[in-house]
């Protein structure tokens, strides 16, 4: 026979395990199960209860221990609360049975009468104690108003009793849904104390919006309304109201709060630098968070320059146990940019007793990157390395993780403190298994995380110390089936790095065989194109070519092949150079590929790559560059006479025979060209001699006077 127990019980069931009840025994009070030992396992239970009640160990405990006793309703279990409730010297006790109450309206039929209760909550309400006056109001809401509003109106009428318990009356009243409550706060209003009718209206005022002040016949109308209403609705109605009201007070909040940041900002900003520091470290230890979190968003933006005084560190390192919770992430955040602090050991003692969320998780990044900075080379950091083993294990056991966010931290963690070397060969090695294995298990469940690890395995195997190998070894499976990853374009690119870092020329060779570079993500092609820059062949620069025309791709595709091409021989190059010009493509992308030619074409039988280029290049310098143009012709001189650079000559008289391009440029390149330093060269010197006189300036013709003529 199977048992269906409901959530409550099973909370039941907890509790009592908690408390250090055996499963038997619970089984045996709960679920309409019976043993022969019921009896005694069911006292034993309500002794744990007892116990736990009136000495648990925090306020969430009893007064789940309370809501558990509403539970089980008996005789038994209502004595112990009662007794709780009116313990005079047990106020944790008397107000966890006041929030199980009030909680226990959430759990509507599943509570039986609560009648037993009702005099000791009254008790409650009218003492001078106002935080069980307040809980015991609330917790008086479990009862419908026509059982309570004889005692209520009673004492809230009486003028013998402390005007405190009168308050504490007009509060409970005005938690009240009920048409006839609302009433009764109504009559208060013409009450003779002064602080009485002033209670009432703010009551009034807070719950329908109303003006203090209103005149009464406006109530009377608003409570004529309000009778037509059931309670559900008069409820809604004053959430309605509460939540704007609410909402009125933060933009009034918000308004001063913000004024007030923008004179500290006009203060910061009119500051000297060797002020600044001390103005933000004093502000970082003011009473009120958002001045706290103005201040740590001004010291994250700080410039090289800031002085801080000698108290700023320990001010800093003291917020990261701040009270507030953004107050320790924004902390934390800060602190990941200034490790030069050496935060390690406080950032280790808050982690370990942080609850598991944001700011803890924050926490451990920047205790890895504080164990980085400290342990790295060239570090003046002091830091036990006991804190670096800690946090080692931290990083292994976040990484292990199923929650992908904190599996990512934890890894990248992990890979930073492996990056440090230190570590014993066999330590390394179980943790870049433990990688690994956090990888199967991602790439199993083809989770995104298995693209930030494998992430990090490529950077393990790029790294130059003693485990390089071991990492190469242990990943370089993994990488090779990552290419084959067709659902995700980030896992291809991450294998393709690991295995780039491992071997560039044999990735290379891998990814041209399996196609990458048309590969349907543009950044794992771009990454071909950029990889074939560094171990490309001549063979490449056709695929790299078809992809100039491309947007994204273009720019990166020409720098590899120039980066190809500076690697071949100059007859190589002007091919390609040639190929550009019959192509179409730019001017500045074929003259860039002839320039590398003529750097390459040194020996004698490179003379006619060395005239084509030139040729080509002497054309577009003589309109865009004349001192380079000059120097194409000296360079060109040096090896022969005017006889042999015909190509040259023929590109220099089209210039000077052109009608497009000015006189005055025309004289200064001649100019330039008379002044090149050459020995024999009597060729040349004709040349040059003989366009002068061709292109020298006509002179102007003389003008011959008129005679004058005479007057006689």
């Amino acid at each position: 026979m199977r048992y269906r127990f409901s959530p409550i019980t099973v909370c039941l069931a907890v509790m009592a395990i908690f408390c250090g009840l055996a499963c038997a025994d619970v089984l045996s009070v709960v679920g309409g199960l019976v043993s022969p030992g019921a009896e005694d396992n069911a006292a034993r239970e309500l002794r744990i209860y007892k116990d736990t009640l009136l000495h648990g160990a925090s306020e969430q405990i009893q007064t789940e221990t309370a809501i558990a006793l509403l539970v089980r309703g008996d005789r038994a279990a209502k004595e112990i609360l009662l007794e709780a409730l009116v313990s005079a010297d047990n106020p944790k006790a008397r107000r966890a049975v006041c929030r199980g109450l009030i909680q226990s309206v959430a759990l509507g039929d599943t509570i039986g009468s609560r009648k037993e209760f009702l005099d000791a909550l009254i008790g409650l309400l009218v003492s001078t104690d106002q935080v069980d006056a307040r809980l015991a109001a609330e917790a008086l809401l479990v009862y419908k108003y026509r059982d309570i509003r004889k005692k209520l109106t009673l004492y809230v009428n009486s003028k013998e009793l402390d005007l405190r318990i009168r308050l504490n009356v007009v509060y409970a009243l005005q938690l009240r849904p009920d048409p006839e409550a609302i009433s009764d706060i109504i009559k208060l209003i013409d009450d003779s104390d002064r602080e009485i009718s002033q209670a009432a209206e703010k009551a009034l005022q807070e719950a329908f919006g109303i003006p203090i002040g209103t005149d009464k016949q406006v109530w009377r109308q608003i409570l004529k309304d309000l009778q037509r209403k059931s309670p559900n609705e008069i409820r809604r109605d004053r959430l309605l109201q509460q939540e704007r009201r609410v909402r009125s007070l933060q933009a009034q909040r918000d308004k001063w709060r913000n004024l007030y940041l923008g004179s500290l900002d006009n203060e910061y900003e009119s500051a000297d630098e060797n002020v600044r520091g001390s103005f933000l470290t004093d502000k970082i230890s003011s009473e009120y968070v958002e001045v706290k979190l103005w201040a740590l968003d001004k010291i994250s933006n700080t410039s090289g320059g800031t002085v801080f005084p000698e108290d700023f560190r320990t001010k800093l390192l003291g917020l990261i146990s701040d009270a507030d919770g953004s107050v320790r992430l924004e902390t934390v955040k800060v602190l990941s940019k200034m490790s030069e602090l050496n935060p390690a050991e406080q950032l280790l003692a808050q982690f370990k007793v942080e609850e598991p969320g944001e700011v803890r998780l924050v926490m451990l990044e920047t205790l890895g990157e504080a164990c980085y900075y400290a342990f790295s080379t060239g570090s003046n950091i002091t830091l036990d390395v006991k804190v670096k083993d800690e946090t080692l294990e931290l990083a292994k056991f976040y990484m292990e993780n199923d929650d992908p966010q904190e599996a990512r931290v934890g890894a990248e963690v992990l890979r930073k403190l492996l990056e440090l070397n230190g570590l014993e060969k066999v330590r390394v090695e179980k943790y870049l298994k433990l990688i690994l294995k956090r990888y199967e298990k991602a790439r199993l469940a083809n989770s995104e995380l298995r693209y930030d690890l494998l992430s990090v395995m490529a950077r393990l195997c790029s790294q130059a110390g003693s485990f390089e190998e071991r990492a190469e070894v242990i990943f370089k499976k993994s990488f090779v089936e990552g290419l084959d990853d067709i659902d995700s374009a980030h896992v291809r690119e991450a294998s393709a790095i690991g295995l780039s870092n491992i071997n560039k020329a044999e990735a290379f060779r891998m990814l041209k065989e399996k196609g990458f570079f048309t590969d349907e993500s543009e950044t794992v092609r771009m990454y071909v194109i950029e990889l074939a820059a560094e171990t490309g062949k001549a063979g490449d620069i056709e695929w790299l070519s078809e992809k100039l025309g491309f947007n994204g791709e273009g720019d990166a595709a020409y720098k590899s092949i120039v980066e190809i091409l500076g690697r071949q021989n100059a007859g190589v190059v002007e091919n390609w150079a040639r190929k550009f010009v019959t192509g179409g493509r730019s001017t500045e992308q074929v003259t860039e590929l002839y320039e590398i030619a003529l750097r390459k074409a040194k020996g004698p039988k490179d003379v006619t790559i060395r005239s084509n280029a030139r040729r080509y290049l002497l054309y577009v310098y003589l309109t865009d560059n004349p001192e380079k143009a000059v120097q194409i012709v000296a360079d060109a001189l040096k090896e022969s006479d005017a006889a042999a650079q015909e190509p040259l000559l023929a590109v220099l008289k089209a210039y000077l025979d052109s009608e497009n391009i000015e006189q005055a440029a025309k004289l200064t390149l001649l100019e330039s060209l008379s002044n090149i330093e050459v020995t024999d060269r009597p060729g040349w010197a004709a040349m040059i001699e003989g366009w002068k006189k061709q292109y020298a300036p006509k002179p102007e013709p003389e003008l011959t006077p008129e005679p004058v003529k005479n007057v006689d």
